[in-house]
């Protein structure tokens, strides 16, 4: 038999995304069940005949390595470091004192969080505003982090 449909996958949408032979070329094409149209509904009950009767598998869906920028920022997501760690960290760099002193520019939330917190994020707008005062780059700022995760505690 004559194959005409291949490289069926799940889309992060649920629907499915397959190949099937049109007028003699391989073309992509979406199979939504919430699509009307004729054809969609055809290759649906062609796809789950074929799953019963055949054995076709359609691939499970997989998302799409993240880009540099996405892995980044996911990174950025999930640091954090303990109040002790950062100290370790800001000493060990010459920059305890003036990080001290930065945070004595902050609001008087911003100065509680510094002070009470238990643990800093990366993203935390007190730890942005303290590295905007202090001029650190982004990637500074990520490499006194990626330090502070291996102080022991």
């Amino acid at each position: 038999m004559r194959q005409t449909i291949r490289n069926a996958r799940y889309n992060a949408g649920g629907s499915v995304d397959v190949e099937f032979l049109w007028q003699g070329r391989w073309v992509w094409f979406t199979a939504d069940p919430n699509d009307e149209a004729v054809t969609t509904a055809e290759l649906l009950l062609e796809l789950q005949r074929r799953q019963t009767v055949e054995g076709l598998e359609i691939a499970a869906y997989e998302p799409p390595d993240p880009t540099p920028e996405e892995a980044l920022d996911a990174e950025r997501a999930a640091m954090s470091c303990s109040r002790f760690q950062a100290k370790v960290v800001l000493e060990e760099a010459g920059l305890l004192a003036s990080a001290e002193a930065a945070v004595q520019t902050l609001s008087s939330r911003q100065r509680m969080a510094w002070t009470d917190q238990d643990r800093f994020t990366r993203m935390s707008p007190t730890i942005i505003e303290v590295a905007d005062i202090l001029d650190l780059s982004p990637t500074q700022v990520d490499d006194l982090f990626r330090q502070a995760a291996t102080i022991a505690v």
